[in-house]
């Protein structure tokens, strides 16, 4: 019923498509579409979790509040244009707006405009937990005014990853809050905000290729919070303004190039024992590598700084139009007992980019399907929709039935689509966005790896060279990721559950640049490292949530035989904060 011209108010129609999604049995992802227009609303549009939302392009489909709109008008009630979550009074959120299971939403390819003459207003109000986030949206205010573009004040936002977004104008473009659980952005352009560009509140927040364009701050970080940021410019600053302001907090900053400001960074800090440090920590114009507090290393190498591993972009693969999708249901005919492998075959053999999953569906195979040819993505209708092979969980799938990808293949991706055993020996690039995957067996002369915004527990091996931004592995038990000689660098790293983080072995090189360490239970274990380094290379960057008792053992290291366990926590405004952790060969 929506008309999307740019008169009608189409507010009850868009609210009633989200109704009825919302209230499917069993709960599975479901997808909105707004096709190309302009949806004129007069109030706020809600959804609260297990949602894709997807628009025909940040140019072609835009929601715009009508200006004036009632209840935008009182600053001291924020009131949000898009709202993301469960459905309770905003003004209340510090008291009532707390949930960790907003989990799987995704909003992307549309603009929302706050209009003019509402200066209450959020222009997204965003909320989601594990996996997530926005993706290629335009945020702004049509006469500059309201309080925040994106905001993330709700408890415990994230993580989730939030890339290829614009946001224009507000007193804030991006306002976070809380110690739980982390934030990645990347591509982020900011322009034109009345306050700061970016403030964080005690929660953690690591960000790639920023923009700035303000006279006023580009960064306010207090309260605890621990900002990673890095290939960023933060240009048109006022030259009474500093660029980054850091209150009882933490930050990481390389390769940040500042521009008009009078000053590049100042921190403060009151100690529990002392008086409060105020310091200026750059004029520069460029911050090749700056870090909060004291270096924490493992042995005396002589090095400071993180590893600087070689940092590669996700390769995008455009989406191609629909009439060059093949839908593997078309080849249903195909089945043969229950394998679906011939019939993923022909759909990859029909010659389409584009090999569409719908949903509510396990594809199991039994046999080996070869990537080849023409195609270049397997796309899902949810993270919840997958190709098994009939192992479970709890089975190591290495050795079964396989997704190949072929070696006349440049890149290949899975988009929306959970995968069980995926075998990676071809130079092709290997991309799993908005998914995970059970194993991966790399072998010798594989090419790159890309993961973004994925659960997963992740194995890696001497081949593989990883890049994940926004990875939330959950075990029990068992260690999160283990990495056997290959190159991992993550920006984004949140865990959860009572385990080894990470597991460098063999040779290994792993840099981990923000995120959160997320016990949940008191580790009574007092020999459980949260991490182990063993003849490798590792750095970290990140904040700890441990309620009851936390690791005794931050990293055992090991090299030559010999074993260290380093035990000391750097404590920043009442919380475990590693601003920089390395040990290297």
């Amino acid at each position: 019923g929506a008309v999307g011209d740019g008169v009608h108010d189409d507010t009850e129609a868009i609210r009633r498509a989200f109704a009825e999604n919302e209230n499917r049995v069993p709960i599975d992802y479901q997808t909105v579409y707004f096709p190309a227009g302009t949806y004129r609303i007069s109030g706020t549009i809600r959804f609260s979790r297990f949602m894709v939302v997807r628009g025909a392009g940040a140019d072609r489909t835009v929601i715009r509040l009508k200006d004036g709109a009632v209840g935008y008008d009182d600053p001291t009630i924020p009131k949000p244009v898009f709202a993301v979550g469960y459905d309770w009074p905003y003004q209340d959120r510090d008291k009532k707006q707390r949930a960790g299971n907003v989990i799987g939403n995704y909003l992307s390819d549309l603009s929302i405009d706050t209009g003019s003459g509402n200066p209450a207003a959020l222009g997204l109000d965003f909320h989601c937990n594990n996996v997530g986030g926005v993706e290629n949206v335009e945020i702004r205010s049509g006469d500059g005014a309201g309080l925040v573009g994106l905001d993330f004040k709700r408890g415990w936002p994230g993580p989730c990853l939030i890339k290829n977004v614009g946001i224009t104008g507000f007193d804030h473009g991006i306002d976070a809050a809380w110690r739980e659980y982390s934030l990645v952005f990347s591509g982020i352009r900011l322009r034109g905000q009345r306050i700061a560009a970016i403030r964080n509140r005690g929660n953690i927040l690591s960000l790639e290729r920023v923009t700035s364009e303000n006279r006023m701050p580009a960064l306010q970080n207090e309260g605890g919070g621990l900002v990673v940021m890095i290939d960023s410019r933060l240009v048109g600053g006022a030259p009474d303004a500093t660029a980054i302001t850091s209150d009882n907090a933490s930050l990481y900053l390389r390769s940040v190039e500042i521009e008009g400001y009078g000053r590049g960074v100042h921190e403060t800090e009151t100690p529990k024992d002392g008086p409060t440090e105020s310091r200026y920590a750059s004029v520069a114009s460029r911050i090749d590598e700056h870090f909060t507090g004291p270096f924490d290393h493992a042995w005396d190498v002589g090095e400071r700084g993180s590893l600087k591993l070689g940092i590669k972009a996700t390769p995008e693969i455009p989406r191609p139009p629909v009439s060059d999708w093949v839908n593997v249901r078309d080849f249903e005919d195909r089945v043969v007992e229950g394998d679906w492998a011939p019939a993923i075959q022909a759909a990859v053999d029909a010659g389409k980019p584009l090999v569409y999953f719908p949903a509510g569906a396990n594809y199991e195979i039994r046999r080996d399907v070869i990537l080849r040819g023409a195609v270049r993505t397997f796309f899902g209708g949810s993270p919840k929709t997958g190709i098994g092979n009939g192992t479970t969980e709890e089975e190591e799938p290495a050795g079964g039935p396989a997704l190949v990808i072929g070696n006349d293949l440049p890149v290949f991706q899975f988009h929306l689509l959970g995968t069980r055993h995926v075998r990676h020996a071809s130079p092709a690039s290997l991309v799993f966005r908005h998914c995970g995957t059970g194993h991966i067996s790399a072998e010798a002369g594989c090419g790159d790896l890309f993961i973004e915004d994925a659960g997963g527990k992740w194995r890696f091996n001497e081949h593989q060279r990883v890049w994940g931004r926004q990875l939330n592995p959950e075990t029990k038990g068992i260690p999160e990721i283990v990495n056997r000689g290959g190159q991992l660098w993550v920006l984004g790293l949140k865990t959860e559950y009572l385990s080894t983080k990470i597991e460098n072995r063999d040779g290994a090189r792993t840099e981990i640049l923000g995120g959160l360490m997320y016990p949940v239970h008191p580790v009574e274990d007092e020999d459980l490292p949260m991490f182990l380094n063993e003849d490798s290379d590792l750095s970290l960057v990140h904040a700890v949530s441990a309620y009851g008792r936390n690791h005794r053992i931050y990293c055992r290291d090991i090299r030559g035989g010999e074993v260290r366990d380093f035990t000391e926590w750097r404590w920043v405004n009442g919380r475990p904060i590693t601003n920089l952790y390395r040990s290297s060969r």
